[in-house]
């Protein structure tokens, strides 16, 4: 475990949450696509994507969904934390490599990374970030993003394109050319995206799948990928499309 105390809490939209912790002891550089198991004093463990990741500092980008991620959001400055970091495999891009990122909601948690990453290699990334209404969005910048790579979607029209993330993706790729693209979201959207990129000359598709973590380190057995002898905490999260279209519940698969 590597002890952090943090730095900064704060609520960046209707359901988003950004935490910058401060590490108190030296850790490889993650990957981008790789994840922490963040450890609370009298709490658990939560699996969260790491998003940013610079001198000393590390930070995450979550959304309260029970009792450990509702306690994380009460964290104040100066309160102490324990990490296993980096966790996963991950995903490292290739210099030049042409990206088209798909986020729902949440889902824009990894981006930062794979965007500072891209910025240090040479890679190239298109940011489509899907959310249901307004207040689920804020400004790219408090997430670490340039607001001039992101591309918004909403559900209902009140910002950006209406309709969801892979509809804009499907509009992007009918007018730009990506070497890879990558979807992170809830598994429907995540369905849907393998589906619907086939039509497209792209050299990879990719998701970011999400299941129960619960050691990070491969041996409890929770994160077996279903149809897939391997792990999401080992092996994952990224996997090609046609990898997990059991998992996914693809037709046809």
């Amino acid at each position: 475990m590597i002890s952090a105390r943090v730095a900064e809490v704060r609520r960046v939209s209707s359901t988003l949450w950004r935490i910058d912790l401060e590490l108190l002891e030296g850790v490889d550089e993650p990957k981008p696509f790789t994840f922490a198991m963040l450890w609370i004093p009298r709490v658990d463990e939560i699996p969260l994507s790491i998003a940013k990741f610079s001198r000393g500092l590390v930070s995450f980008i979550f959304r309260v969904r029970g009792e450990g991620t509702k306690r994380l959001a009460s964290l104040r400055r100066g309160d102490f934390v324990a990490l296993k970091m980096p966790l996963g495999k991950g995903y490292a891009p290739k210099p030049r490599e042409r990206i088209l990122a798909v986020a729902g909601g949440v889902g824009i948690a990894p981006i930062p990374r794979l965007l500072d990453f891209c910025k240090d290699t040479g890679c190239d990334v298109t940011i489509v970030w899907g959310v249901r209404t307004r207040s689920e969005y804020c400004d790219p910048s408090l997430l670490g993003l340039d607001s001039d790579r992101v591309e918004v979607a909403s559900d209902d029209g009140s910002i950006g394109f209406r309709g969801t993330a892979i509809d804009l993706a499907l509009e992007v790729l009918r007018n730009q050319r990506f070497d890879t693209a990558i979807a992170i979201g809830p598994k429907p959207m995540l369905r849907a995206f393998c589906e619907k990129v086939r039509a497209f000359a792209i050299s990879r598709a990719l998701v970011s799948v999400e299941t129960t973590v619960k050691c990070g380190l491969g041996i409890c057995g929770s994160c077996y990928i279903k149809q897939l002898p391997k792990l999401l905490c080992v092996d994952g999260p990224v996997f090609d499309c046609h990898e997990v279209e059991h998992f996914l519940e693809i037709p046809g698969a």
